[in-house]
């Protein structure tokens, strides 16, 4: 387990009162309001486990808020118990439970297999295939997760469907407290773990990326004969790191890279601009 002082700094944090702060400031309700009651969201992946060099960061807007026993146990009570003890022990040891969920997320009952298992298959089949061949069907995609996957949000707070406007996005990371404190933390992330590169999946997250962290020009690449395979390439820097940006299409989007022959090509052109 590893609780850096910049994760730190976020989980102790008071969460619900930078909940209310933000709803107030994006004007956000009903469906599309950050849920004051749940802990921030920080990361899933062996963080403490991965090989620096080795690994992919997978970049979100903000976490999906489920319902159900299994979200109210893991999400809710889980991360609340270990704040809770922390308050009253100060003493690491009191994250432990919630750390080990988060960084064994990939291989646990709670894995969103809908969300990431295609995430798993494309990285394994072409950038970790050592990891991808050493298991059989069932877990390869989870192992290579596990090992070569780190996933954050931009807003580590939970809702529905949440909407923001990314030019006012990039000013709140810049002046809101929790969100200064949040970009801390990924950028402790990067550091640590030295990712290859960031991936971003869908329109709604690169523009996000394309307003809050690309530094420089993103260029528009495809070499396939349809719009699927249409990537956005460019760097960003995230605290004083400059890191490769792959943006492409939702995977689960029809207008989307869905096969992989599709990925071929893409995995093709991103590996020719990356060198």
């Amino acid at each position: 387990m590893v609780v850096s002082g910049a994760l730190l700094n976020l989980i102790t944090r008071d969460y619900v009162e930078d909940v209310r702060r933000l709803n107030t400031r994006f004007s956000l309700s009903d469906n599309t309001e950050l849920a004051e009651h749940i802990p921030p969201h920080t990361f899933v992946g062996n963080l403490s486990g991965v090989t620096p060099g080795d690994c992919v960061l997978l970049m979100g807007i903000n976490p999906f808020l489920g319902s159900g026993a299994e979200f109210q146990r893991l999400n809710i009570d889980l991360p609340n118990n270990c704040i809770e003890m922390w308050n009253r022990t100060g003493k690491i040891g009191a994250f432990k439970k919630w750390m080990d969920f988060q960084e064994n997320y990939f291989l646990s009952d709670a894995y969103n297999g809908k969300h990431f298992t295609k995430i798993g298959n494309l990285l394994g089949r072409r950038w970790f295939s050592e990891t991808y061949d050493s298991y059989d069907e069932k877990m390869r995609s989870r192992m290579v997760m596990h090992h070569h996957l780190i996933e954050f949000d931009v807003i580590p707070y939970y809702s529905k469907n949440a909407s923001f406007n990314s030019k006012e996005l990039a000013e709140a990371m810049e002046t809101d407290p929790a969100l200064m404190v949040h970009m801390d933390f990924i950028s402790s992330i990067i550091k640590q773990t030295e990712p290859r590169w960031i991936q971003v999946n869908g329109n709604g997250p690169t523009k996000v990326m394309m307003e809050c962290f690309v530094d420089g020009d993103v260029e528009i690449l495809n070499d396939g004969n349809s719009l699927r395979t249409e990537i956005r390439v460019g760097y960003s820097k995230i605290g004083d790191t400059r890191i490769p940006v792959l943006m492409h299409k939702f995977l689960k989007s029809p207008n989307g890279p869905q096969s992989f022959a599709d990925w071929d090509i893409i995995w093709e052109t991103w590996n020719n601009w990356l060198t």
